[in-house]
């Protein structure tokens, strides 16, 4: 319980093992939650649900053998902001939307590194593609009108 009386966490188990948390946030100017949900299978933790302080969720992570595997981000409409994807608890792809539900742009990663970020306009084209990163700096990036007809091509020399 807080010093107020409020509570601040509850927890349930299973055969003497955390089944469930759940961990009530006061609002402050660092909380972003109003209640965040841990669910464990095995005394693994498997899947972390945050809320906003209204009571839509606002983010899903899912857990693999203890290991994070994907990330979930909602707006308070619902509609997902960001999805991540995780091999061996390194990001590997990030998928960012905008509020209308159209992505805005997906992050490719190797050995949790960036590899390639592809941006798109509302209507589905292509805007802009980042490739070729050496030492998280970008070496090679194009640039795309809405028709598709290539603005620009900047490579590592920054010759076009």
């Amino acid at each position: 319980y807080y010093d107020t009386g409020e509570v601040k966490q509850v927890g349930e188990y299973v055969d003497g093992e955390f089944s469930k948390v759940t961990h009530y946030h006061k609002k402050g100017p660092f909380n972003r939650t109003g209640k965040q949900v841990g669910e464990y299978v095995n005394g693994k933790l498997s899947k972390v649900t945050r809320y906003y302080y209204t009571g839509e969720v606002m983010e899903v992570e899912e857990y693999v053998d203890g290991a994070i595997s994907k990330t979930t981000i909602y707006y308070k409409t619902g509609i997902v902001n960001e999805a991540q994807e995780y091999v061996n608890g390194k990001p590997s792809k990030a998928t960012h939307y905008y509020e209308t539900g159209e992505i805005e742009y997906v992050s490719e990663f190797v050995n949790g590194k960036y590899s390639k970020v592809t941006r798109y306009y509302y209507t589905g084209e292509v805007k802009e593609v980042v490739e070729e990163y050496v030492d998280d700096k970008c070496s090679k990036a194009t640039w795309y009108y809405d028709t598709g007809e290539i603005v620009e091509h900047v490579m590592e020399n920054n010759q076009n």
